[in-house]
C-alpha cells in the first residue's frame, strides 16, 4: 500500500504553519511554524521561504483559521531559496557589489545561488544556472516567490555591469 502524504498550510490568529499528514501511518506533524503574516501575499512568501507553494486558494478552515493545500516546490538554487531575497542581503549573502559579467581567472563572475539585479536595483533574482560562451552569459534567474518553472533567462554580453550579492560561506 502506498502512503499518501499531504501538506496543509494553516494561518491562525498568531501563526502560519504547514502540517504534513500521512494517511497510511495516520500521523500529522508540523513541518514549520512562524509568526502570522500580515497578508495572504506575505503568507505565500512564508511558504516559499520553506520550500512550499499553494495548490489551491486560501479558504476558511474548521476552527476559524485559514487553510490551503500546499506542495513542495523547486525554489532552492545552490542553497538559496527564491524567497525573501531582499532580507538575504547582509545575512546569508554579502552586500550588493558591482560586477562585470564574464570570466575572470577561468571562473564565471556570477554563480548559482548569487543574488543579481540591475544597476538601479529594481528587481532582485536568485541565479539558478548560467552558461558563459561566445562573449554572452545566459543567466537563469528566479524571482521572489517563484520556482524553477517560472525562471527568466537573460542574455548579458561580457563586460556588462550588474549588481551581485554573493552567498556567504
Amino acid at each position: 500500500m502506498t502512503d499518501i502524504i499531504t501538506f496543509t498550510a494553516i494561518i491562525t490568529v498568531t501563526t502560519i504553519s504547514v502540517e504534513m499528514t500521512s494517511t497510511y501511518a495516520g500521523t500529522t506533524e508540523v513541518v514549520f511554524t512562524e509568526a502570522r503574516p500580515a497578508t495572504l501575499a506575505d503568507a505565500d512568501h512564508a511558504l516559499a521561504a520553506h520550500g512550499f507553494g499553494r495548490v489551491r486558494d486560501w479558504d476558511l478552515g474548521p476552527n476559524g483559521d485559514v487553510r490551503a493545500q500546499v506542495r513542495k516546490v523547486d525554489n532552492e538554487f545552490n542553497g538559496t531559496r527564491a524567497a525573501r531575497l531582499w532580507d538575504a542581503i547582509g545575512t546569508t549573502h554579502g552586500e550588493l557589489e558591482t560586477v562585470v559579467v564574464g570570466i575572470r581567472d577561468g571562473m564565471p563572475t556570477i554563480n548559482d545561488g548569487d543574488l543579481i539585479t540591475d544597476m538601479e536595483e529594481s528587481e532582485l533574482y536568485v541565479v539558478a544556472g548560467s552558461r558563459f560562451e561566445c562573449g554572452i552569459a545566459r543567466i537563469h534567474m528566479v524571482g521572489e516567490g517563484e520556482t524553477w518553472d517560472d525562471r527568466y533567462t537573460g542574455e548579458f554580453p561580457f563586460g556588462q555591469v550588474v549588481k551581485v550579492a554573493r552567498r556567504k560561506a
